[in-house]
């Protein structure tokens, strides 16, 4: 459930060449500049093509798209993430990881989806104003451009009738309790129990732009928990253990990523 503050920053849809000037003012000089790159791009060009890597000025930086269910606190989380470029399978993911539930609990957690255009950041917006949830016993679940979730009333004579009571006199925190105590549990035990939809048309999320990011395809993405960037260094096969720069990122490889703090 996005925080205010965050929510600031992750409803951002940006436009062509320009990545949000809140992205704590990290260059895209790589990626304006081509012809004529930074000093940055050209340590950065250098370094990569020490190690093997394809740069950022290197041409056929990647297009691809990006799940992010994850969840920061004290240094601790963790990061579930699925990258790719069929669209279909990226949205399967965002619904099952919704299914799964382990994000209930987490007070402050992200639902985001992303596109990357040739290596840019062009598209980052929080999917829970588009998400809907129902469980059984329970009226239709539904969230606030912040993630706090809205509905949820017991139904009549469902599982949680004789606790109507108890929402009436408090929705927000019977719903509260309701995800910290039990969604996680009703979805190891009857997933069937909860149907997960994402208005996907709404979302409008645009067709990738050639190269792709092949089935073997790695990018370094320039991340820390807050805010992510552009791709600096990409490639195919395993990627590598080194970091292709001084700034905070992580490689990310086609298909399921998950990462754990």
């Amino acid at each position: 459930m996005v925080g205010e503050g965050r929510a600031l920053v992750r409803q951002a849809v940006l436009s062509g060449s320009t990545v949000d000037s809140r992205r704590e003012g990290r260059s895209n000089d790589c990626f304006t500049a081509l012809v004529e790159p930074s000093p940055a791009c050209v340590r950065q060009a250098a370094v990569a093509g020490r190690a093997g890597w394809g740069s950022c000025g290197s041409g056929g930086v990647y297009s691809f798209y990006v799940f992010e269910g994850s969840f920061h606190q004290g240094g601790g989380g963790w990061e579930d993430i699925e990258v790719g470029c069929d669209l279909a399978a990226i949205q399967r993911a965002a619904v099952d990881y919704v299914r799964m539930g382990n994000w209930a609990s987490a007070e402050g957690d992200d639902l985001l989806f992303r596109v990357y255009q040739g290596g840019r950041l062009t598209v980052e917006t929080s999917l829970y104003p588009l998400l809907r949830v129902k469980v059984a016993g329970l009226e239709a679940i539904t969230f606030d451009e912040h993630g706090e979730p809205r509905g949820g009333a017991p139904e009549a004579g469902g599982e949680f009738a004789d606790r109507r009571d108890e929402y009436t006199e408090d929705p927000g925190e019977w719903l509260e309790d309701f995800f910290a105590a039990e969604f996680e549990e009703i979805a190891s035990e009857q997933p069937g129990d909860i149907d997960v939809t994402v208005d996907w048309p709404k979302a409008a999320i645009p067709a990738l732009t050639e190269p792709l990011l092949p089935s073997d395809g790695h990018v370094w993405v320039l991340a820390d928990e807050e805010v992510w960037g552009d791709v600096t260094a990409h490639g195919t096969g395993p990627a590598p253990e080194d970091e292709p720069s001084d700034d905070d990122g992580r490689w990310l490889v086609a298909g399921y990523n998950s990462i754990h703090a």
